[in-house]
């Protein structure tokens, strides 16, 4: 029935001891050798009785737990993403009944391993709801809406906090369908009732959200409804770091910011209207040009994606047989043929939603511009060689992907999962730095013109930011590693002492909402302010966890700000293709909410995707005794 060398049967035997009947014992062949006939009687009887040992274990196995079986079944749909009739699968069952015949018996239906999830999500609202409630500062949310390949939308909502052992966390607590327009109030009525459930409307925080002007009105039903003492709405309302570099980098792409709708749309959130953009193009400093830079990029990314999607384009730049020349590296992705040779693989497509994505189609296109040019030259369409870039052109994308590169490297910093808003103005002034000087280095005249409107724009949001929340500017004099003398730099003393009064000003208002206050505790701002910066510190927040005995009042602000990420990416990764928190939870939102499981209900989406957020972040183990009463009949 088995043969010998199945895996079945050796899981079988390593795991339960059952052996196969088909395998001779090493002994019998021995004593066959030596006895001869007799022996082989012998055989048979030890084979007889091996035989029917392995078919009493078959049909009378140990005892199994209903329970666990339930609960793995359960882990399977939410690990694999898989949909739950799987379980149901002829197959599955199939494999299951191989393994161990009871257990097939007893496997789960659908619908009962849908209940199982959602009871799972159910049973994790409670151990969140504990960690949120015991969390040392209060919680800060950063949300985002989402369309689904099925064209349904939702709001994922992310909680960060500080846990009692002095760390970081943060996790998705609500996946919502959202019903009706778009407007600040639908989006600001669900975050609150995510904030009801969770049993943090009085502990809220501070927002991180990207710059959609729904985002502003909906911060008005919610600090409605939880108010602050210390900071008004205005100063909670922080901004996605990330995008706003995202709109800087367009205008150095792009050139004029209005040829951008996300930059005209943020220009006018900032109060820079349509005459504000003509007084800048007209104040001799920057001027207007033309749109040859944004063409430029547009026209290679035509190009790539025409050579993408038509075959013979494809083979034939693959196929080209071109000496790339000395120092020329060709985008292979370690793949060499059999001389030794890099493989050319095709260049990435750009994204006009994400600069990054033009940027990673620079990046690919530029080693292999001459593959490029024999690919258009062989073809002999004048359609292809309008979009080709010419020497000027290829010089003009180098030096963009030289100025770029400091602004991805500082991106995937912000959005990492331990980055904070205290990185928020150091980086802006290392980026504002890292942009070249015209009178140092020969750039060509859009590039020219460009690097002036994006030097403008970063100053302009640092600016303000700091004039819109004093939170920005507080991360950073809570670093003991900079303090308030870090905007002696390139601060005015008329600045410096408006900041300086601004924070003293945050200090008794976080006093006054105190309890318990002594004298002592009122002291701590101007103490830790004389006190000089201490150098060779790795962690601030692990500093600060040390300071509380000195410093307890203090600490407590210092922990919220300092809470705080720099960024809206963690609701991005909820939607994103692929998941990196555990290796095993492969498949996010976008690829469970898909056009092939319509049938899929909202509560069942959003507790696939949240209780996966939860074991990615270690919320609760996969450990089937923490869920065996949920299965217990």
């Amino acid at each position: 029935m088995y043969d010998k060398q199945s895996p079945i049967m050796k899981h079988l035997e390593n795991s339960h001891g059952i052996r196969n009947p088909n395998k001779k014992r090493r002994q019998t062949g021995e004593k066959r050798a030596i006895m001869g006939v007799e022996s082989d009687v012998e055989d048979l009887d030890v084979e007889e009785a091996d035989n029917s040992q392995v078919q009493h274990q078959l049909e009378e196995p140990h005892v199994v737990d209903k329970g666990q079986i339930r609960y793995n079944c359960a882990r399977t749909v939410l690990v694999l993403g898989r949909p739950f009739s799987d379980i149901n699968h002829e197959v599955f069952h199939d494999l299951i009944a191989a393994c161990h015949r009871e257990a097939e018996k007893l496997l789960p239906s659908r619908q009962t391993v849908q209940r199982d999830v959602i009871s799972l999500h159910k049973q994790g609202i409670n151990v969140v709801r504990n960690l949120l409630q015991r969390s040392l500062t209060n919680c800060h949310l950063s949300f985002d809406l989402w369309t689904s390949p099925n064209l349904h939308s939702y709001l994922v909502v992310i909680a960060h906090w500080v846990s009692e052992n002095y760390q970081l966390r943060q996790c998705a607590i609500a996946l919502k369908h959202l019903d009706g327009r778009h407007t600040g109030d639908n989006i600001g009525g669900l975050v609150m009732d995510v904030a009801r459930q969770y049993g943090i409307v009085p502990n809220l925080g501070c927002f991180i959200l990207d710059n959609a002007w729904n985002n502003d009105s909906s911060m008005n039903v919610i600090c409605e409804a939880s108010p602050d003492p210390v900071f008004d709405k205005v100063e909670r309302r922080l901004r996605c770091i990330a995008h706003i570099w995202h709109i800087a980098l367009k205008a150095l792409l792009l050139g004029n910011a209005r040829n951008s709708t996300n930059a005209m749309a943020f220009d006018q959130e900032f109060g820079l209207g349509d005459a504000e953009e003509e007084d800048e193009d007209n104040d001799g400093d920057v001027t207007n040009t033309s749109d040859d830079g944004e063409t430029l990029v547009e026209n290679l990314e035509i190009l790539i994606r025409r050579a993408h999607r038509n075959r013979r384009l494809r083979n034939r730049f693959l196929q080209l047989k071109l000496d790339e020349g000395p120092g020329s590296i060709v985008e292979s992705h370690g793949e060499w043929d059999e001389v030794g040779q890099a493989v050319p693989r095709m260049p990435k497509l750009g994204s006009k939603t994400r600069w990054d994505g033009y940027f990673k189609m620079i990046q690919t296109a530029l080693p292999q511009r001459r593959r490029i040019g024999a690919l258009v030259m062989s073809e002999g369409q004048s359609s292809l060689t309008k979009l080709l870039p010419d020497a000027n052109g290829w010089e003009a994308l180098q030096q963009f992907l030289a100025i770029a590169q400091p602004f991805y490297v500082r991106t995937q910093e912000v959005q990492a999962q331990t980055a904070t808003i205290d990185m928020v103005l150091p980086a802006f002034d290392s980026l504002y730095n890292t942009l070249p000087d015209q009178n140092k280095i020969r750039l060509t005249e859009f590039m020219t013109t460009r690097i002036l409107r994006c030097r403008q724009k970063l100053n302009l949001y640092r600016d303000r930011l700091e004039n819109e929340t004093p939170l920005y500017i507080l991360a950073v004099v809570f670093d003991p590693r900079k303090k308030l003398g870090y905007f002696r730099k390139d601060r005015s003393d008329a600045r410096l002492s408006a900041i300086k009064k601004r924070l003293d000003n945050i200090w008794r208002k976080f006093v006054a909402a105190s309890s318990e206050v002594t004298p002592a505790n009122i002291a701590e701002w101007r103490i830790y302010m004389e006190e000089p910066v201490v150098e060779n510190i790795s962690n601030c927040l692990t500093w600060w966890s040390s300071m509380i005995e000195r410093f307890p009042l203090l600490a407590k602000l210092a922990f919220y700000v300092l809470s705080i990420p720099a960024s809206s990416a963690e609701a991005e990764r909820c939607f994103s293709r692929y998941l990196c928190l555990h290796s095993s939870l492969m498949y996010s939102a976008k690829r469970m909410i898909s056009k092939e499981r319509n049938r899929l209900g909202h509560d069942s989406a959003e507790a696939i995707a949240i209780v996966k957020n939860w074991y990615g972040h270690q919320i609760f183990l996969h450990e089937y005794a923490y869920a065996s009463e949920l299965f217990e009949e």
